[in-house]
């Protein structure tokens, strides 16, 4: 990489088992709406797709329903772990129409894959990306003309986990996770940059579609994502100082976000995943 290159962004979360358990409560939550968006993107049954950073696979079985048996989905991620918890669920729901394969979706060139995709998808990919248009040129580059491209990215920047009135560990639990986000050079704006990327990535300009999740009160249960997120996110505010594990708490940290949120008599909305779908010329 020359020096002029955007540095590699580093990926935040971590990745054990117990993490990907965690991941796949929080995404799943999102699904209705990223399903929407697949939908009104145009996936239909037949349709041959390409589905990149599948991690443990949600988007790539979303993906399968919406295709039928007659349709194929090849899931790419560069996590063998999260590949064979995708793998596992796709056996488990009997979806024998999707692959998993490893990849790395920033290096196109090494995915040895053949063009003529009916659709290239993503959920939570290009925010990981050193450069986004370029990926997501590459990416467009496996798909026959007139092929739906739909990507859905979270902003953790322009809005963010947003609380009103707003608490103090509420705040703070924000202030770690920016940095985190920030030190280890991840785009999080992303959700809000997708049109952009789509038009320097040579892509008419997409239908832009926002979905977020909002509650009060002690049962509902954002509270546990948010401490989650937090908690994936532990050994980078740790390595790069950002906060100790004291200071964080983990084990009581939704406890914690709860009851303030109630003492408040708070509302608080998840950060928004942006959905962007147009077709290729």
């Amino acid at each position: 990489m020359d020096a002029s290159s955007p540095p590699r962004a580093e990926y935040p979360l971590a990745q054990a088992p117990e993490d990907i358990r965690r991941l796949i409560d929080r995404v799943s939550r999102r699904n209705v709406g990223t399903r929407e968006v697949l939908r009104r993107a145009g996936l239909a049954p037949g349709m041959r797709v390409l589905d990149t950073g599948s991690g443990p696979g949600d988007v790539a079985l979303m993906a399968a329903e919406l295709v039928g048996p007659t349709g194929a989905v090849l899931g790419i991620d560069r996590d063998p772990a999260s590949l064979e918890v995708a793998r596992a669920r796709a056996a488990a729901t009997g979806l024998d129409h999707v692959e998993f394969r490893a990849g790395d979706v920033q290096d196109a060139a090494a995915l040895g894959l053949t063009s003529g995709f009916d659709a290239v998808v993503g959920r939570l990919v290009l925010m990981y990306c050193r450069d986004p248009v370029a990926t997501l040129r590459g990416l467009v580059g496996f798909a026959r003309s007139g092929a739906v491209v739909a990507f859905e990215e979270i902003d953790f920047a322009v809005v963010g986990w947003a609380m009103h009135p707003p608490g103090p560990l509420f705040e703070r639990a924000n202030g770690w996770r920016r940095e985190a986000f920030a030190r280890t050079g991840i785009h999080s704006a992303m959700g809000f940059q997708l049109h952009a990327t789509f038009l320097a990535a040579g892509l008419p300009a997409p239908t832009l579609q926002l979905n977020t999740l909002i509650g009060a009160g002690s049962e509902w249960d954002d509270y546990e994502t948010n401490a989650g997120v937090i908690a994936s996110l532990l050994p980078k505010l740790v390595e790069h100082g950002i906060a100790t594990a004291e200071e964080v708490g983990v084990e009581t940290l939704t406890a914690r976000l709860r009851d303030e949120a109630v003492a408040l008599g708070a509302t608080v909305a998840a950060p928004p995943l942006i959905g962007a779908w147009t077709r290729k010329p």
